[in-house]
């Protein structure tokens, strides 16, 4: 699995290849966020358009990077389908991640959104 990482302007864009992140495949989404934290840009941006699945590996290595960047960057959620906004909204992630409907209304919301806090 591959993953493209895209800046525009202060915002980090990540956009995995999927169409599944699992304990098999991660290392890529893994190794994406790494980078990110290193370059601690105002905003990251979670593009999840092209993932079907994704298990409890992903969506730890998705909220060990926020807790890494706590105080230096916020980090959105945007495209993701019926399947995986079900268990974000199951693991009850939708209450500690932004979650967008595409990276238009994403991109939109974070040029409005304050600089981020501890």
């Amino acid at each position: 699995m591959g993953v493209e990482s895209v800046e525009r302007g202060e915002v980090l864009i990540i956009c995995p290849d999927g169409p599944v992140l699992n304990f098999e495949n991660h290392h890529d989404l893994r190794d994406s966020f790494h980078d990110a934290v290193a370059k601690a840009p105002k905003s990251i941006l979670i593009d999840l358009t092209n993932i079907d699945h994704v298990d409890s590996v992903a969506l730890g290595d998705i909220i060990l990077t926020r807790l890494r960047l706590r105080g230096k960057s916020d980090v959105h959620l945007c495209g993701l389908c019926k399947k995986v906004d079900s268990i974000f909204r199951f693991a009850r992630m939708d209450l500690i991640f932004p979650i967008h409907q595409d990276t238009k209304e994403a991109m939109a919301a974070l040029a409005s959104a304050p600089q981020p806090s501890g």
